[in-house]
């Protein structure tokens, strides 16, 4: 999933309810229990970082980006088993888009060797444009030794894994004067054209073959798989006139029915560069087959809410069986220094039928839950493709996605996330009308909470870090919070 945020954007929550979205559940039975571990587990270490999100695991090394002196970055890689820091090399964000989140990154060598990449930081940062560029450094996680660093390029997009799940795919600038899409070949450590199969004149923003074009305008909206291109159609007539993959995008792929449901962002109304603000009544979400391109449904004002945590880095999964999205009203801000503000908002969770986008039930949320809803803050993660906990007129409670009936959440220990870090990086991204933009953005921290999304009392569960920590082994999980990277051990019973 890539998100643009910002300056540039950041994908905003929606609006706008049907019809079926007043409707009540049938019957006020109520849901299953969540089963909740609630053993207590503390942390087994603390590394003193400064993290602006959430780490990767490769074998038992946790790669994690953290703030450094100067108002700059480095990359870390820390023993999972006792905290201790391994290794750590400078790191930047090269010329990447403003609005994308820094992350760590960790592919495969088309010889299967697992490799830490990143984009090397400035040798002698000074105040061009010039100055962000850099090569992409490839590491061994275990050891931190740098294999290789490539030559310079002016990256544009984040560092992903291609679509094989090998190397590493960008769009960017070798010396050519033109953004194009670049393969680099961790084992013959050169740039290749690319092969991530999209058009030559497009870029991935989705699992399995999605993309949109580059052109502006006519845009398109399209899937690539095996070199064929099986469907393109205006992005306009899916979304709207005004809505380009330029202000973000986020999609879901399900491989069994093979459909991808999301959202791409739309232009701010406020016409203020610094702080834009976004009407939410103006959000579309769709959801269309990914072999013919044929919408299933399309609602302006919706967004994908509560999203389920157990997909892949791509956004792909099998099927969502009772998926959810969010109906919203008013208004959002994003200020200069990261903050989001949302004005008069209003936030319906919906269940729908996913092969009819009719809504099969739905809850209002109150003031103070909807505002947190549209600013991000606070979201509960649970991993549970059946229920989610939300907070409701008469408290936090369980909801069923099957059927949208509820119970009370309960006192039991949850994982919440902040919202994005926000950070100054010490040279700016100049955007196309020549504005220095210094702020960058990563992922929320973790912190345990109860389920109405204050602080939990006892610390942290077994439960809560199943939920949202990263897994090193069935035993052992990592996450970063706001003391910095933090890891837990189970003990065996």
């Amino acid at each position: 999933m890539k998100t643009l945020g910002g300056l540039i954007a950041l994908l905003v929550l929606l609006t706008a309810c049907t019809d079926d979205a007043d409707k009540k559940p049938a019957t006020p039975a109520k849901p299953d229990t969540l089963k909740r571990d609630a053993t207590v587990v503390k942390p087994a270490w603390t590394a003193d970082l400064d993290a602006i999100g959430q780490p990767v695991v490769a074998g038992d090394v946790a790669v994690v980006i953290a703030k450094e002196s100067g108002k700059r970055l480095k990359i870390v890689g820390v023993n999972t088993k006792t905290g201790n820091q391994i290794w750590s090399h400078p790191t930047g964000p090269n010329k990447v888009v403003a609005g994308y989140q820094i992350l760590p990154n960790v592919t495969k060598t088309a010889s299967g060797r697992d490799q830490v990449v990143y984009y090397d930081a400035p040798k002698k940062p000074g105040s061009g444009p010039d100055d962000l560029r850099g090569g992409i450094a490839s590491v061994d996680p275990a050891t931190g030794k740098i294999d290789f660093t490539s030559r310079s390029v002016h990256g544009a997009t984040p560092i992903g894994s291609c679509s094989d799940g090998h190397d590493v795919c960008i769009q960017g600038d070798t010396d050519t004067g033109q953004f194009t899409d670049l393969r680099l070949d961790l084992d013959k450590k050169k740039f290749i054209p690319s092969t991530d199969n999209v058009p030559s004149n497009a870029r991935p923003i989705g699992a399995d073959g999605l993309f949109s074009t580059n052109s502006r305008p006519g845009e398109r909206l399209g899937v690539q798989r095996e070199d064929e291109q099986l469907w393109s159609t205006p992005l306009g007539r899916m979304f709207g006139p005004d809505f380009t993959t330029d202000n973000g995008w986020e999609f879901v792929h399900e491989t069994g029915p093979d459909r991808y449901t999301g959202l791409v962002g739309h232009p701010s109304v406020s016409g203020k560069p610094d702080d834009p603000t976004y009407s939410l009544d103006d959000s579309a979400m769709a959801s269309f087959g990914g072999k013919d391109g044929k919408v299933i449904w399309a609602e302006k004002g919706m967004e994908p809410c509560f999203k389920p945590t157990d997909f892949d880095d791509e956004g792909d999964l099998d099927e969502i069986a009772h998926p959810v999205r969010c109906a919203v009203s008013g208004s959002i801000t994003h200020s200069e220094s990261g903050d989001s503000t949302g004005k008069d908002a209003t936030a319906t969770i919906q269940g729908y039928d996913p092969e009819t986008g009719k809504t099969t039930w739905s809850h209002p949320l109150p003031p103070d839950a909807a505002k947190e809803l549209v600013e991000e803050k606070n979201a509960i993660v649970i991993r549970d493709r059946k229920k989610i906990v939300a907070k409701l007129k008469d408290g936090p409670k369980l909801i069923d996605l099957a059927n949208g009936k509820t119970a009370d959440a309960g006192k039991g220990t949850f994982m919440c996330q902040t919202a994005n870090t926000r950070f100054d990086y010490v040279l700016p991204w100049i955007n196309p009308e020549g504005k220095r933009i210094y702020k960058r953005g990563g992922t929320g921290l973790f912190f345990p909470c109860a389920a109405d999304g204050s602080a939990a009392a006892k610390g942290m569960t077994v439960s809560a870090l199943r939920d949202g920590a990263i897994k090193v082994s069935d035993s052992t999980y990592v996450l970063s919070s706001g003391n910095g990277l933090v890891g837990y051990t189970i003990a065996k019973r």
